[in-house]
């Protein structure tokens, strides 16, 4: 036997030729066994983590959809309601401007129609002070007056005219035109507060008519 020719031929394995014979490992003898195992557990392992990668991935875009469609529902249904709400303002605040509008106008053309017949009244009563001091003045045109200091002072005709009489009548008569000359001052004064307070009515009935129309 040849030692150098047994140094240089490579190693082999024993392999047994025995098909009855088995191993401590099993039926397969470990040595023919070349299976790359671990390459084949490595390739199903990245597959499956390929397919849960994907699903994972299909579970977002189908979350970022839904998501999208609920805040542009989410949206839409903010617009609607803010729309509903400024129309019911704007209605709230129309009705209550047509009503305060037209309360307004009521009161004011109220309040011009009693500012109108008191005028009226004032200047009835102006008219009324002459035929009042006429009247007076035929009445008590011969008669005279109680002295001062007694109250009420009254007017009396006496049995005949004396000097001292004469004297008292023209003081009488002066007594009733001082009268009439301060009672028609106060009237003539009230018709033109009066006049004035229509015209400011007035005004203010137009104005509250023109707010009531917009």
């Amino acid at each position: 036997r040849d030692d150098r020719g047994d140094r240089e031929r490579p190693y082999e394995p024993v392999r047994n030729h025995n098909k009855n014979s088995k191993t401590s490992t099993g039926d397969i003898d470990m040595a023919t066994d070349a299976r790359p195992a671990g390459d084949a557990v490595d390739e199903g392992t990245k597959k499956r983590g390929r397919r849960m990668f994907a699903g994972l991935v299909g579970v977002l875009k189908q979350f970022s959809r839904d998501e999208k469609k609920h805040s542009a529902v989410t949206a839409k249904r903010r617009t609607i309601v803010e729309q509903a709400e400024k129309r019911s303002l704007a209605a709230s605040k129309s009705l209550y401007k047509q009503a305060f509008g037209d309360h307004a106008k009521k009161r004011s053309t109220e309040e011009h129609a009693k500012a109108l017949l008191d005028l009226r009244c004032a200047e009835k009563e102006l008219e009324l002070l002459a035929h009042t001091y006429e009247e007076r003045e035929q009445a008590h045109g011969d008669c005279i007056l109680t002295k001062e200091g007694n109250n009420p002072r009254i007017y009396y005709k006496p049995g005949w005219h004396t000097e001292a009489t004469a004297g008292e009548l023209t003081t009488a008569k002066a007594v009733l035109e001082d009268w009439r000359d301060a009672q028609t001052k106060l009237s003539e004064e009230k018709v033109v507060r009066l006049r004035a307070v229509a015209a400011d009515r007035e005004k203010r009935m137009e104005e509250a008519g023109a707010e009531s129309e917009e």
